[in-house]
């Protein structure tokens, strides 16, 4: 399993442009359900293409572009890691 670069506090993504992952991928990389990420890509939040096969993939491009567009997903994605960090440093 391919794993999604992990966005840093700042909102960055790091990897291959052109590379592109699963909603399973996005979702264990992010700590999210999968279905939280179909819903960000059924509702507009996130670019996805829809495969021949019945999956969508995504770009890192688009994952780059949900995370400095939508703070829905900024949020979802950056809040339980942040929590993590702040009782860590406690």
């Amino acid at each position: 399993m391919a794993v999604v670069p992990f966005p840093g506090i700042i909102g960055r993504v790091s990897g291959v442009a052109g590379e592109r992952f699963t909603t399973a991928e996005v979702a264990a990389s992010w700590g999210v359900p999968r279905t939280t990420v179909v819903s960000w890509i059924e509702r507009g939040l996130l670019v996805a293409a829809w495969t021949r096969h019945g999956g969508y993939r995504i770009r890192l491009k688009a994952l780059r572009r949900a995370l400095m567009d939508h703070p829905e997903v900024a949020e979802a994605v950056l809040r339980p890691k942040l929590k993590r960090a702040k009782q860590q440093s406690a």
